[in-house]
């Protein structure tokens, strides 16, 4: 049987996949560019909670969809080792279902698979407070009860206080626009068209 060959044709957001040694054509949309223009969307100069609570779901979203997206673009066979509900790192310890995890060990790996780069590693300290902050909306933990002598870990995550006088507009978007930008530069790549000109 002949090696198998994918090619990509690309229009808006859809890319669409067909393989040389059968007449299957798949295709797949692309959400990650939407998912960022509705982060951008809620970037205000007030201080209103419900931007910044739907910025920061809407950058998750972004970052979730652009880092499968981008492992597609890449090779679609890789799709299935590291989106797979069994995927593991290579360690075999994590599961990448977490998206920090997805993003620690997925770019990285694949660079190496195909040579685009040797020093990998991203800064996901930010990553981690995104990600902490969308859970506490998506999970109710933002909604929880609490007084003076609530425990610490107990507390509501993000705390109205803490998304009406802490969290900046504009501050998840950034974050996770500054994360796809750093992968693009360790791998000597251009960040996807639609951040250009975009201050956020």
């Amino acid at each position: 049987m002949a090696d198998i060959k994918i090619h990509h044709l690309i229009a808006d957001s859809a890319e669409s996949y067909s393989e040389v040694s059968t007449p299957i054509l798949s295709t797949a949309t692309n959400y990650a560019g939407d998912w960022y223009a509705d982060a951008r969307g809620e970037v205000s100069d007030s201080a209103n909670k419900n931007n910044k609570r739907r910025e920061i779901v809407f950058s998750v979203f972004f970052l979730e969809s652009y880092l499968y997206e981008w492992v597609r673009s890449q090779r679609p066979d890789f799709l299935t080792s590291f989106f797979d509900n069994n995927a593991k790192t290579l360690d075999g310890k994590h599961s990448l279902r977490g998206l920090k995890y997805k993003w620690q060990y997925i770019p990285s790996a694949i660079a190496r698979e195909l040579k685009l780069a040797t020093d990998f590693e991203l800064d996901l300290h930010e990553l981690e407070s995104l990600i902490k902050f969308r859970d506490g909306f998506v999970h109710a933990k933002a909604s929880r009860i609490y007084n003076d002598n609530t425990e610490e870990k107990n507390l509501p995550v993000p705390s109205q206080e803490e998304l009406e006088n802490t969290i900046q507009s504009g501050w998840a978007v950034t974050t996770a626009k500054n994360l796809v930008i750093s992968l693009h530069q360790k791998i000597d790549s251009d960040p996807p068209g639609y951040f250009q000109g975009r201050s956020c």
